[in-house]
């Protein structure tokens, strides 16, 4: 995966028990970068092409009010026409903010998931624990279908 990160950006490749594979990457883009970036095209165009499930966390400051911000800025926009185009589709719910200062809320990151894995989204929420950022943490599950297996004592 080394190909696929570079500078802030970070992928992870996955196994579910032999039945799901799954990229997870972590994107950020600053104010001034064009979007899509091109390491966020390479990204999705290397899931398609090994059909392979992707899950992106994002700080884009993109805003869309299709993903709870306040209004719709051109980066947001830019993002929403990308992502109308690809196979990604929005996971996070609400309105919560997810940048927090002292003047100013806005939800600023989202996270994105593969068509493959919109289905299998159990919950998004912003977490109300502190990351002495002005950031918020965003917490997703996912359902794979994998059962962990139970573990107990047989007293017999």
């Amino acid at each position: 995966m080394r190909i696929l990160s570079s500078g802030e950006n970070i992928v992870a490749y996955s196994i579910w028990e032999n039945i799901i594979s799954v990229i997870y990457a972590s994107v950020y883009m600053a104010h001034e970068d064009q979007i899509p970036s091109e390491s966020l095209i390479r990204l999705v165009d290397f899931c398609q092409c090994k059909k392979l499930h992707l899950v992106i966390g994002t700080d884009y400051y993109a805003h869309c009010e299709l993903w709870g911000s306040s209004d719709t800025n051109q980066r947001g926009e830019q993002l929403l026409s990308y992502l109308m185009s690809s196979n990604l589709n929005v996971a996070s719910r609400g309105h919560k903010p997810t940048f927090v200062v002292a003047n100013r809320t806005e939800v600023l990151d989202i996270t994105l998931l593969s068509d493959s894995l919109v289905d299998k989204l159990v919950y998004w929420y912003v977490s109300n624990e502190e990351t002495y950022s002005d950031h918020k943490y965003t917490v997703f599950s996912l359902d794979h279908g994998v059962q962990s297996p139970v573990r107990y004592r047989n007293k017999q």
